[in-house]
């Protein structure tokens, strides 16, 4: 399965955003999926594009067997509504760039959609998949812009905030499936009735084991932070209220964002016991972690749905957290026992659990750190997130098969619960779609005549009987209509009742012209002028007769949803179903052919038809 991660973020930039992604993508690597990367040229958090990159205004390259897509964007680590926005905007329309590839993203079985930035992610929703219908799954790492609001940054009742909370509602709204870092995320979509297949995707760090286990001696407390030097973070706020140096402890920066500048100056002119040790790769941060006594994950207010991903990078550390935040974060580390926990911003309450946490005893304070690794093993552990992770990303597109031996009491659950699927496309892709199939059945007729004539005569000439055969199907509306084929069966062929073919080579009622005819499927053709007459279309669900719709309905109520569309010459189901032998079969073939009415589109057509082609001249059966 080949899967396109759309994020204005990705290593080398450091952070939680290029960290969660990048962790993503080698994850779904290592499952067995291939997996594809669009982003922008590598900026944060300095503010400017990395060496290597400059002068550029595209790049492919590969890191860790991921193919990274990359376009220029306006880089900047200013405070101003106007430069950030900029930057985020000329990667949005970047993305369009990269849509003209459009047999490249035909192939994509499924694309992620990094949110936010909400302007990124909504020009990708709009042209992966509004314009080319592919599966996406929208994965929400903050609630913007209620995380707006809540910072400061925009102005609640706002035009500006109107804009946002119309991207907000429309990615929702259009995501095939959504996921996010924290419940409180997942319940905030919810709420707004956008009940769709979702996942708590945890910011998880892969399992880094320690060197040692070591409990080591805190009579210098040794502190750290890594990542983000930004607004809500406000590490700002901390190196000027609280003095580590007065209290035995050091702090230890590693980072950078939109506040390194004020809080070097404010470090070189006092001395506080704070070291900036300036931005250092994530290797280099990791293999400097376990000298740390605990790490400081700060919040400067109660932000909804945000549970920092640094909690998670700690824990394989065996690394004590000072949590200065609340919600759902919180939470988890008063339930787990890995660190404290002080109100947002308050400098006062974290300055008390330093002092609190170093002066703890040995075993207390080595009950924290077990605790760390006993939580990195088990409820968090990034190899196991990515097992149900990966059956996450395949179900939105793989129909959910259920078992065919349903009891009455489900049935009718079933009906009640599920009235109605709606169609993928909308009227005007129905009315183009329409005058497509008319068009290229029209020339498919005139070119293919001379073969119409072969097979015609062919069929007459064995047996001397009807060259065409007319079964009544059931289509479009519930309507009956007659399905045309060259008759590949023997006259008597269901002297005894309908009965289901059963496969090349094994079906004895079969014409010797008939085995010919079923192998390349040219027995099919007559039904072109089905489709100019409106009874099928090129691709749709195979057309069933009453009396095994009527059997297929003991089993699975839903079928009579499939009458909102026309049937097809070939299907979604036919490719990946094959013949149906048996009522099984035909149930398994429903739950594929409802999944393409809701998921239909006009790059799904046509990937159908190709394959369909494809598998016809290379012979193989289907």
């Amino acid at each position: 399965m080949k899967i396109l991660i759309v994020s204005f973020y990705y290593t080398p930039e450091i952070g939680a955003a290029p960290s969660r992604i990048t962790n993503m993508a080698e994850g779904l690597q290592r499952e067995g999926f291939d997996v594809d990367i669009l982003s922008c040229l590598p900026n944060y958090p300095k503010g400017k594009i990395f060496d290597g990159y400059r002068g550029r205004l595209y790049k492919k390259e590969s890191i860790n067997n991921v193919r990274i897509y990359r376009y220029w964007t306006y880089s900047t680590v200013s405070k101003g509504r106007l430069a950030r926005t900029m930057g985020m905007l000329f990667f949005a329309m970047a993305i369009w760039i990269f849509g003209l590839k459009f047999w490249k993203v035909l192939r994509y079985d499924r694309v992620i959609i990094q949110s936010p930035p909400i302007m990124v992610s909504y020009s990708a929703m709009m042209l992966f998949r509004c314009l080319y219908r592919r599966i996406t799954i929208l994965n929400v790492s903050d609630l913007w812009p209620l995380s707006a609001i809540e910072l400061g940054a925009v102005k609640e009742g706002s035009l500006y905030h109107k804009i946002l909370l119309h991207m907000e509602r429309f990615l929702y709204r259009n995501a095939s499936a959504y996921q996010g870092q924290g419940q409180e995320i997942i319940d905030h979509i919810q709420a707004f009735g956008y009940d769709k297949p979702h996942f708590l995707y945890r910011n998880l760090q892969p399992l880094t084991v320690a060197s040692n286990n070591r409990v080591p001696s805190r009579d210098t407390f040794k502190i750290v932070y890594a990542g983000l030097l930004g607004v809500a973070q406000n590490i700002l706020s901390i190196v000027k209220h609280i003095n580590f140096k007065e209290v035995g402890a050091e702090l230890h920066l590693y980072g950078g964002g939109n506040q390194t500048l004020q809080i070097q100056q404010y470090v070189n002119e006092h001395d506080c016991g704070i070291i900036y040790h300036g931005y250092q790769p994530k290797e280099t941060i990791n293999s400097v972690l376990e000298q740390y006594h605990a790490s400081i994950v700060p919040l400067s207010v109660r932000i909804k749905g945000a549970v920092p991903s640094k909690i998670f990078d700690l824990l394989p550390h065996g690394i004590p957290i000072l949590f200065s935040g609340g919600g759902e974060g919180e939470n988890i580390i008063k339930a787990h026992g890995f660190g404290l926990v002080s109100p947002p911003g308050d400098s006062e309450a974290l300055k008390c659990n330093i002092i609190k946490m170093k002066e703890m005893s040995d075993g207390d304070y080595g009950q924290m750190r077990l605790n760390c690794f006993e939580a990195s093993l088990k409820e968090f552990s990034f190899e196991q997130q990515m097992k149900k992770y990966k059956e996450f990303v395949i179900m939105p597109v793989t129909p959910k098969i259920v078992s065919s031996e349903l009891n009455q009491a489900e049935r009718v659950k079933s009906k009640e619960n599920v009235k109605f699927i709606p169609d993928g496309m909308n009227t005007f892709e129905r009315i183009i779609k329409r005058l497509l199939d008319c068009i290229l059945a029209s020339c498919a007729l005139v070119i293919l005549s001379p073969v119409f004539l072969c097979c015609y005569i062919a069929v007459k000439w064995e047996d001397h009987g009807p060259a065409i055969f007319k079964q009544e199907r059931i289509g479009r509306f519930g309507k009956p209509f007659y399905i045309l084929k060259f008759r590949s069966m023997k006259l008597d062929a269901e002297k005894y009742g309908p009965e289901l073919f059963q496969g090349q080579g094994k079906d004895l009622r079969l014409t010797k012209v008939g085995k010919f005819l079923r192998m390349r499927h040219l027995d099919e053709l007559p039904q072109l002028w089905n489709v100019v007459r409106g009874d099928m279309s090129f691709i749709g669900p195979r057309p069933e007769r009453q009396f095994y719709i009527q059997q297929i309905e003991e089993r699975d109520p839903r079928y009579y949803m499939l009458y909102q569309i026309r049937p097809g010459l070939t299907s979604y189901a036919t490719l990946y179903n094959g013949y149906t032998d048996t009522i099984e079969k035909m149930v398994t073939r429903l739950r594929y052919d409802l999944f393409y009415l809701e998921h239909r589109s006009w790059a799904f057509d046509f990937k159908i038809l190709l394959k369909t082609f494809v598998y016809i001249v290379s012979g193989k059966k289907f």
